[in-house]
């Protein structure tokens, strides 16, 4: 979870980024909520120090704040470029390229080299390792992206931000149910701080 306090920064710039290109405005009724949300996801995220950036970690926070704006490219890819083709086509041309990326990865894994000093492993190619991957990337990650993307055009930018920050929960509830990890008194209080803002937010 460390390197989610950093990542899930990214509906802080959906927000931003949907105020300066598409002009929309937040209600000030709302904003006491979303800023709710905010702190909830700051406890969730990091509870034993309550901040969002690791300073300790540049690299690692670096990364991790790319990858939240790469969420954010993407959020705004769907909402600007695909809205009227719908999700599903969208969907293919982001990812269907990731495997060409892979590809050299591949290569150089199967020959055993680590270029630049990283260290790429060998694949494993049994059934036992590839049957779970295959299983979780069609109904997890598919599914539930397309899902995901399809519901951009129907929510406003503020209320679908809010809700990324489930992932957060989410996470904590997934540790508890799959590894046992019980979450902290913050952690919990910061669940219950999304939650109620997110209600408030769809109720309105």
């Amino acid at each position: 979870m460390k390197g989610a306090k950093t990542l899930y920064t990214y509906p802080i710039w959906n927000v931003i980024g949907a105020l300066v290109l598409l002009g929309e405005t937040i209600p000030m009724s709302s904003v006491p909520w979303i800023l709710m949300a905010l702190v909830g996801m700051v406890l969730v995220a990091h509870p034993e120090k309550g901040t969002i950036l690791d300073l300790e970690k540049p690299v690692g926070t670096l990364c991790a704040l790319l990858a939240a704006l790469t969420e954010t490219a993407i959020y705004f890819y769907f909402k600007l470029m695909k809205e009227k083709e719908g999700g599903f086509k969208g969907l293919f041309e982001l990812y269907g390229g990731a495997g060409l990326w892979m590809l050299p990865a591949l290569v150089l894994g199967q020959m055993g080299t680590s270029p630049l000093g990283i260290q790429i492993p060998k694949l494993d190619f049994s059934w036992k390792v590839w049957m779970p991957m295959i299983l979780f990337n069609l109904f997890i990650g598919f599914t539930g992206y397309s899902l995901r993307v399809n519901a951009i055009p129907f929510v406003s930018t503020a209320v679908f931000s809010m809700l990324s920050f489930f992932g957060v929960v989410a996470a904590y509830v997934f540790g508890f149910l799959f590894n046992g990890d019980k979450p902290s008194m913050m952690a919990s209080i910061g669940a219950l701080m999304i939650t109620i803002a997110n209600v408030v937010l769809l109720s309105k």
